[in-house]
């Protein structure tokens, strides 16, 4: 459970380890490509 702000680079290191997506990138998140 997160209560709070939580920077995008941190919840990006997360999704990357847990997920073990190959060639994860930030790009490939929906919300990180519209704030863009």
């Amino acid at each position: 459970e997160i209560i709070g702000l939580v920077p995008a680079k941190a919840l990006f290191d997360v999704a990357d380890y847990y997920l073990r997506i190959e060639n994860f990138s930030e790009n490939m998140v929906l919300e990180n490509r519209i704030y863009e």
